[in-house]
């Protein structure tokens, strides 16, 4: 990633955010010339939840224990644009 282009995580880190994630994380991230990962906690600590559904879970621990005079940033890094396709899916779920 160009110098000019820094993730908004840093700004939020550098501006005293409390700062946790689950799930799909490493972005966003830095990978030098060799294709190694740099910099992989870009965006705090990680919460690791055992399934998708128990993400919530996982997003109440950073809650409880969060400093509470600090701003938070929370990344919820989702895994449902992987899952497959189905037609019709979000009229037969009543959205």
């Amino acid at each position: 990633m160009q110098a000019f282009f820094l993730p908004i995580s840093r700004f939020l880190h550098e501006g005293g955010y409390d700062m946790g994630s689950t799930g799909k994380t490493w972005a966003p991230g830095v990978i030098d010339k060799t294709n190694r990962v740099k910099n992989k906690n870009m965006i705090g600590k990680y919460y690791n939840a055992k399934k998708q559904t128990e993400y919530w879970k996982e997003f109440q621990k950073f809650l409880d224990e969060r400093d509470k005079e600090k701003p938070f940033f929370f990344w919820f890094g989702t895994y449902d644009p992987h899952r497959p396709y189905e037609q019709n899916s979000t009229s037969l779920s009543g959205i």
